[in-house]
């Protein structure tokens, strides 16, 4: 039995990337505002890598599917089965 609807599952799923990004982010400000300068260092590397995380999990999840076909490809096949139909007749 699950406590997250089906739907929040998949919008969960889809921008993993981006929350994992903000997570990150979020430790790396933390750390950063610590008392030395190897927390200022690690903080900053942190940061970093959840930025890099946050604009690739963007980008990803605006073009992620639930068929697993890229967005647009269906439109593709249909119209070169048009044409193909059309070339038969």
């Amino acid at each position: 039995m699950s406590f997250i609807r089906p739907q929040a599952r998949q919008t969960l799923m889809r921008w993993r990337e981006a929350i994992v990004g903000i997570a990150f982010d979020g430790v790396g400000l933390a750390t950063v505002l610590g008392p030395t300068r190897a927390h200022l260092i690690f903080g900053v590397l942190m940061m970093s890598l959840g930025s890099i995380l946050m604009y690739i999990g963007i980008q990803r999840a605006r073009f992620r599917t639930q068929g697993g076909m890229p967005p647009g490809s269906e439109q593709v096949d249909r119209l070169c089965m048009q044409l193909h139909a059309t070339r038969d007749t």
